[in-house]
């Protein structure tokens, strides 16, 4: 039982961040392309795929972060937590800030060798990357808090 959980938990991150990631390619892809209007059906085929990867974002968001809690564990004072969970938390955080500057760092990088500048969904997604990244490393290790 407890390995179908961890696989569950891995599985909810990995839908969450697919599902921003998807939603970026196809918006920056639209950005980036100079699409005629002789490509219409192509155009409202990738908008309709943005509209459901922004569906799927919000519902993962809410399903596997908000309504489960784990959303509110590395959003709230460490005074609320024993020095176990304080423990966990901030080994989660501390890997979480590796992992966002790292990433960080190689999108400024890809960018300006390919000059271009960030479009807004790039910071959007990467404000829910730096929020979400920490419940998701929890979640990814299988903490019990």
């Amino acid at each position: 039982m407890k390995t179908k959980t961890i696989f569950n938990s891995k599985l909810e991150v990995i839908i969450s961040y697919a599902s921003v990631l998807t939603t970026l390619v196809i918006f920056e892809w639209i950005e980036r392309s100079n699409l005629k209007s002789a490509d219409n059906r192509i155009l409202m085929t990738m908008i309709a795929g943005i509209v459901l990867g922004l569906i799927v974002w919000i519902y993962t968001f809410y399903k596997f972060y908000w309504k489960t809690k784990w959303w509110k564990y590395v959003h709230q004072s460490f005074k609320n937590y024993d020095e176990r969970e304080q423990k966990f938390i901030g080994e989660a955080t501390r890997k979480s800030y590796a992992v966002f500057s790292v990433t960080i760092l190689a999108i400024l990088l890809v960018l300006q060798l390919l000059k271009w500048y960030p479009g807004p969904l790039l910071v959007v997604a990467l404000l829910y990357f730096a929020h979400t990244l920490p419940a998701s490393i929890l979640k990814w290790e299988a903490y019990k808090i």
